[in-house]
């Protein structure tokens, strides 16, 4: 519930309340910095956690076509499989044992923003290997 989105409904309820998300347009990095300053002069306003996994997963199977050398499905799939990249929330794998996308986590928390509003604070990014699950011994992608 605290995210940029649904902010603005809240007022001052939320303030002071911490959250995971996938996306933060303040995040460090030169990708994210390009992507939301080309997002803003477009639509006129910062992206959101939606607009940036929506482009991520561009991102992820653009790089997918180019290591394939084809857009055919079968080899953007596999291409797929291990893939490394440096995305709008900083670098990313998609694990070859079962295709989980491993990514950073995003932690937010709302804070204060003037009489009755709130707005979202970056509070930190946690790395993928501090907080990726070990693959389960039940999958057999």
């Amino acid at each position: 519930m605290v995210n940029e989105i649904l902010i603005g409904a809240h007022g001052g309820a939320s303030v002071g309340l911490w959250s995971a998300q996938s996306y933060f347009w303040s995040l460090p990095g030169d990708v994210n910095a390009a992507f939301v300053k080309s997002f803003e002069e477009r639509y006129k306003r910062k992206p959101t956690y939606i607009d940036a996994d929506s482009y991520l997963a561009f991102q992820l199977v653009h790089q997918a076509i180019l290591k394939a050398g084809t857009t055919d499905v079968s080899a953007v799939r596999a291409a797929l499989s291990g893939l490394k990249a440096t995305t709008v929330v900083g670098d990313v794998e998609m694990r070859a044992a079962d295709h989980q996308l491993l990514r950073p986590l995003i932690v937010v928390q709302a804070t204060q923003a003037g009489e009755g509003k709130g707005e979202i604070t970056l509070r930190s990014t946690l790395p993928r290997g501090v907080i990726q699950p070990a693959v389960s011994p039940d999958c057999k992608m």
